[in-house]
C-alpha cells in the first residue's frame, strides 16, 4: 500500500466514487485523441488553463448533478480535458489518488 492510499484511507477518503471510475475511463480516450494529433496545442494549454477559475466555481457540479441542463456534463468533459492535457507534462498529473501520464504518440507510451 502506497503511503498516499494508506493517507486516503486513514482520512476516510474513498476512491471508487463514480467521479473518478468515470474519469478513469474518459481521460485515457481524451490522451488517445490527443496522442493522434501529436499532442496538446497552444489552444488546448490556453483552454485548460482558462478552465481553472471555471472548476473553482462550479467544480459542485461533479459530485451533485446540476439542475441546469448539461452543467455537469459540460464540466465533467471539461476535466477530463483539463487532466488528458496535463498528462503530457513531464511526469504527468496525479489526481484522486490516480496518476495520468502521456507521450506525444502511442508508440512512445511506456507502462508506468
Amino acid at each position: 500500500m502506497t503511503e498516499f492510499s494508506l493517507k486516503a484511507r486513514q482520512l476516510g477518503v474513498w476512491f471508487n466514487h463514480p467521479l473518478i471510475i468515470a474519469l478513469d475511463a474518459a481521460v485515457p480516450l481524451r490522451i488517445l485523441l490527443y496522442q493522434q494529433r501529436g499532442g496538446p496545442t497552444t489552444e488546448d494549454w490556453e483552454r485548460v488553463q482558462a478552465f481553472a477559475p471555471i472548476l473553482a466555481e462550479h467544480g459542485d457540479n461533479l459530485l451533485y448533478v446540476s439542475k441546469t441542463r448539461d452543467a455537469t456534463s459540460r464540466i465533467f468533459n471539461s476535466l477530463a480535458d483539463a487532466i488528458a492535457t496535463l498528462a503530457f507534462c513531464p511526469g504527468g498529473v496525479k489526481l484522486f489518488g490516480r496518476h495520468w501520464e502521456a507521450s506525444r504518440t502511442p508508440q512512445e507510451a511506456q507502462p508506468i
